[in-house]
């Protein structure tokens, strides 16, 4: 998710306004701290025009 939050310059705060959440919250999914519920997937990939499941931890190695 970073990735493509860093190619759209966005801020994790930006990020957040736009999906519904704190830009701390989405600094905590991006650290694992915090699980990518499916719902939040959704919202945030389509900001981003990718299929949810391009937002796996694995897909951003």
């Amino acid at each position: 998710m970073r990735v493509y939050r860093e190619y759209y310059d966005l801020t994790q705060e930006e990020l957040g306004a736009k999906v519904g959440v704190t830009g701390t919250y989405i600094g905590a999914v991006e650290r694992n701290a915090r699980p990518l519920s499916k719902k939040l997937a959704t919202k945030i990939a389509s900001v981003f025009k990718v299929d949810a499941d391009d937002l796996e931890p694995w897909s951003q190695e």
